[in-house]
Formats: structure tokens, C-alpha cells, sequence
């Protein structure tokens, strides 16, 4: 009996959580000018992906806590939003942060401004002023939420609590 205790309490600590991940979800991009009412282009990619939106971007890739920006040419005319939406279609994520983490090339001017929601990930470049160009831009997203119980973790553990029963049973009958 002693025993079957100290296996279930060492089950018990090492049972395996996953991290909720954008991993397989679908993801719109939507690049706005001159407002976030006005949708100047738009695609959709399953991340792992990459898509081509707005006029001098090369390419914008998405993956598991990562957009890559790889920009041609830029000069972001000044308005209330002249920039990239990214929001996940599969579920609500929680973002939790968006952060500039590099940015490789001639270096814009001045950085954009950055913004997130539960579902949405914003990048605002409204009078982002570079002739210099080309550059790239690596962002770093965050998600919120707990982490979840792998599924098989979890069967563990109920098939341990069952055998420990069993055990009790036989004992006590």
C-alpha cells in the first residue's frame, strides 16, 4: 500500500501539461489604411504560414509566437491606422504580449505602434518613414490562458486512482 501511495503522488507530479499553442490555427491578415474601417488588402494562412499583404511588404510570416515582417520598400503615410491586423479564426488565443524583438536591414525611423486583444495581434506603422529600406521586422506574441493537462497524463492518473481503489478494496474486504 505504501508503495501504490508514493507511485500515485510521484504520478501526480509529474503529470504533463501542454501549452496552448497558434500552432495549425487559421489566421486572417488584414492590412487597413487609411482607418481600421478600410481594409486595403487581406489573406488567410494556417500557421505555419506566410502571406503577401499591402503594397511594398514582401512577405509577412507567421508561426508559433513569431511574425516576420520583410518590407521592400516603406514610406507609411500618416493616418489613424497604416498597418497589419492578425486575427486568429480557429479560436480566442488570449494574447498576452506583442514585443519588437529584432529588426535586421536599414532600420525604420521611428518604431510602430504595437497593440493586441484576445484574439487579434495589431502593428500600426502610421508615419513609420523609411527610404532606406529593405528591412525586416521579428515580433515575439505571447498567449495568456493555462496550460492543459496532456490527455494521457490525465488517463494516467485516473488508471492509478482506480488501481489505488482496487488495492483499498481488496484490503479492506
Amino acid at each position: 500500500m505504501k508503495k501504490l501511495f508514493i507511485l500515485s503522488v510521484l504520478t501526480m507530479c509529474c503529470a504533463i501539461t501542454v501549452r496552448a499553442s497558434v500552432e495549425g490555427d487559421n489566421f486572417e491578415v488584414q492590412y487597413f489604411y487609411p482607418d481600421l474601417s478600410t481594409v486595403y488588402d487581406s489573406a488567410t494562412t494556417t500557421v505555419p504560414g506566410s502571406v503577401v499583404v499591402g503594397e511594398g511588404i514582401n512577405s509577412v510570416a507567421i508561426s508559433d509566437g513569431q511574425i516576420v515582417i520583410s518590407v521592400a520598400y516603406a514610406n507609411f503615410t500618416v493616418s489613424s491606422f497604416n498597418g497589419i491586423v492578425f486575427t486568429d479564426l480557429s479560436k480566442t488565443p488570449d494574447f498576452a504580449s506583442l514585443t519588437l524583438a529584432s529588426v535586421t536591414g536599414d532600420a525604420p525611423y521611428t518604431d510602430p505602434v504595437l497593440s493586441f486583444t484576445a484574439d487579434t495581434l495589431s502593428m500600426n506603422f502610421s508615419g513609420v518613414d523609411n527610404d532606406l529600406s529593405p528591412f525586416t521586422l521579428t515580433y515575439d506574441f505571447t498567449e495568456g490562458g493555462s496550460a492543459v493537462p496532456e490527455g494521457s497524463s490525465t488517463l494516467m492518473l485516473l488508471g492509478m486512482a482506480m488501481t489505488g481503489l482496487a488495492c483499498l478494496r481488496r484490503r479492506i474486504g
